[in-house]
């Protein structure tokens, strides 16, 4: 594993924070720049301001869209430095011979445990 993976997987929880960070704010911009571009629309405005104004707010919210759906499936997506640790280790640990041996019981764990189970239901 090279150091710079090391050091990426360590950054994913702030990658992930500032996603999340960002998705907030662009919310709350694309929200009150369409606020104020609907209020901002007058009945005597002429039609061609109105058109121009309409364009431009479409224009802003169009780019704070695709911010907010970046941001979203980097706030989702990404997995934190936990996750992470646990899809790499878990295999390893599967596949390793110590791996191995702590998943088998012990013969002698085994026979206690039959044991225990046979005096429960003979005391039912």
């Amino acid at each position: 594993m090279s150091p710079w993976l090391i050091y990426f997987i360590l950054k994913l929880d702030c990658i992930t924070a500032l996603s999340g960070i960002i998705l907030t704010i662009s919310l709350m911009a694309g929200v009150l720049i369409f606020l104020y571009f609907s209020l901002r629309c007058h009945d005597e405005d002429s039609a061609e301001e109105q058109e121009n104004l309409i364009k431009h707010r479409n224009s802003i919210i169009k780019k704070i869209l695709i911010i907010i759906i970046i941001s979203f499936i980097f706030f989702t997506f990404i997995p934190t430095t936990k996750e992470t640790a646990l899809i790499y280790i878990i295999p390893k640990i599967q596949n390793s011979q110590a791996g191995k041996s702590l998943v088998e019981i012990p013969p002698l764990i085994e026979k206690y445990i039959e044991s225990e189970l046979n005096k429960e239901q003979k005391d039912e």
